[in-house]
């Protein structure tokens, strides 16, 4: 097999000159049509390309030219992990690891597969394996720690193992970004900004360093940097640590409304406590689509928000303008009534935040749908000083909210 075209192939690829890699590599298979290492490698290049099933048609052609040929079955493993296909992927790699066990990057293959499908413990023996004869190999680091990550759950990520990470491989996005949300989970939201913006440099498509570098403009407000330390505790607790404190917060919220009421020479200073965990709770809810309705008044916020997070923010600030509208007639006028409107309507923020926490589908239209009703329905209650039909308002936002949980859940497909 001529060397030379190959490696010009190899650097037409590295430089992202696929189409022309790919014209290189065709005319060699023409000089030599059964040489399935070819073939292998011209799966790769039309994988890189984005054509699928032409690279699917290569990696097959190579194994049958070649059944012994390790390299055949790791473009083919390759093409099966494009396509999600973890159980093919991972039993081209483990074939592929039978014919040549010394090459590298047929068990970080296999890491690959057996990380998307879970098993962080094979994980680990593998990239181990690697890092055991080549310390430096950057995919199997990677993928170790990613595995190790997996394994801590909802636990803060591991800044150690991401500082070296990142100071070994600093050309790599993922380890960047990786460092930075170990920033941004010990507060230091402006160093996290710089690590995501340096990451977002390297790989503009990298959505965890996108979202990242979100939450780091969102954290210059002083109130949703306490926020997001809150959520970044609370998402370290274990679901029934978090339900516990869910079902505490209620109960020690009606203890003191109680104990307001049998002692109220002691509600001036159970009432500010009461305010605050009721502050927190709306928080919770609309503390990120009000920060994105803001950011969306910036050149960041436009380039950096999801379609999601743009829409989540408009129709919130919407619903909210609204009823600081009726909340400035009511002033003005000195009406109860636009009063008792403008926090029926402003209620339905909530229900409205709420559909953005569900995926794409029924389930967010429904809440979007039951929000507008909503809206419509205080509106109307408004203009003919109907209080009781506010009040069916104001149960309905109670009842959407409490629904938004397992609504969220489904739409992503998780089990209740």
């Amino acid at each position: 097999m001529s060397l030379e075209p190959i490696d010009e192939v190899f650097e037409l690829a590295q430089d992202g000159r696929l189409d022309e890699a790919l014209h290189v590599l065709d005319g060699e298979i023409h000089e030599q049509p059964r040489e399935a290492e070819l073939r292998a490698l011209r799966a790769l290049v039309l994988l890189d390309l984005d054509r699928r099933d032409e690279a699917a048609e290569a990696a097959s052609l190579a194994r049958e030219l070649d059944p012994e040929l390790g390299f055949a079955e790791y473009a083919s493993g390759l093409v099966a992990m494009a396509r999600g296909d973890i159980g093919e992927a991972i039993g081209r790699a483990v074939r592929a690891r039978q014919l040549d066990p010394t090459h590298a990057e047929f068990v970080v293959l296999e890491a690959r597969g057996r990380l998307a499908a879970g098993q962080w413990d094979e994980v680990e023996q593998l990239t181990s394996l690697v890092l055991s004869h080549v310390p430096d190999h950057e995919g199997a680091a990677l993928l170790r720690t990613l595995a190790r990550e997996s394994r801590r759950g909802n636990r803060p990520l591991a800044r150690e193992e991401w500082e070296a990470l990142a100071t070994q491989f600093p050309m790599n996005p993922l380890a960047r970004s990786g460092r930075a949300w170990t920033l941004l989970h010990a507060g230091q939201a402006r160093d996290a900004r710089a690590e995501f913006e340096q990451a977002l440099a390297l790989d503009p498509n990298s959505e965890w360093a996108r979202e990242g570098l979100v939450l780091s403009l969102k954290a210059r407000a002083p109130g949703y940097r306490f926020l997001l330390r809150w959520f970044m505790w609370l998402g370290g607790l274990s679901p029934r640590a978090r339900m516990g404190l869910a079902i505490g917060g209620i109960l020690g919220y009606r203890v003191l409304d109680s104990l307001g009421e049998q002692q109220p020479a002691l509600k001036p200073f159970l009432i500010p406590v009461m305010v605050a965990y009721l502050a927190l709770v709306l928080a919770s809810w609309l503390a990120d689509p009000l920060l994105n309705g803001l950011l969306l008044l910036t050149a960041d916020g436009r380039r950096l928000l999801s379609r999601d997070d743009k829409r989540s923010g408009v129709v919130v600030c919407a619903v909210l303008a609204v009823a600081l509208a009726l909340v400035a007639g009511g002033l003005v006028g000195g009406s109860d009534t636009l009063l008792l409107g403008a926090l029926a309507v402003g209620m339905t923020s909530i229900t409205a935040a709420g559909a953005y926490q569900c995926s794409p589908g029924p389930q967010r239209r429904l809440l979007l749908g039951l929000t507008g009703v909503l809206v419509l329905t205080a509106l109307v209650a408004t203009a003919l000083a109907w209080e009781g039909l506010t009040v069916v308002v104001i149960l309905g936002v109670a009842i959407s909210s409490w629904l938004t949980g397992p609504l969220a859940r489904r739409s992503r497909g998780v089990p209740p």
